[in-house]
């Protein structure tokens, strides 16, 4: 149960996030975790994301789409989330790491970064 309401909560947030023009903005208010997000492609980002993570702001106002996120929670309960946002053409995936600000869940995400105009 508790692991089906934090698949469920991560999910809505996620498609709330991608309604709007709020996942442009860098989130910076008392709803904003900021985490370490350490990638296979050798960067090491400062990220955070606030009111569901569809997106990750990066340093320097880059982005990370995240396509599926995995997590193991600190009690060893695991699960995988799938995301609509399958990718614009040609963008490379990049697999990254980093710990739940909040939740202490360790988190495999798979996503990329958006082109930039």
């Amino acid at each position: 149960m508790r692991q089906r309401l934090l698949a469920a909560t991560i999910l809505a947030a996620a498609l709330s996030g991608m309604t709007g023009g709020s996942v442009l903005a860098h989130p910076d208010n008392d709803k904003t975790l900021h985490f370490v997000l350490t990638c296979d492609d050798g960067h090491v980002w400062n990220a955070a994301f606030n009111g569901g993570p569809s997106a990750f702001h990066l340093d320097g106002g880059q982005m990370f789409i995240w396509k599926q996120i995995s997590y193991i929670t600190p009690d060893g309960q695991t699960g995988t989330i799938g995301h609509g946002i399958q990718g614009f053409s040609g963008a490379p995936t990049v697999s990254c790491t980093y710990t739940g600000a909040v939740s202490g869940n360790a988190y495999t995400v798979i996503g990329f970064y958006p082109p930039t105009a």
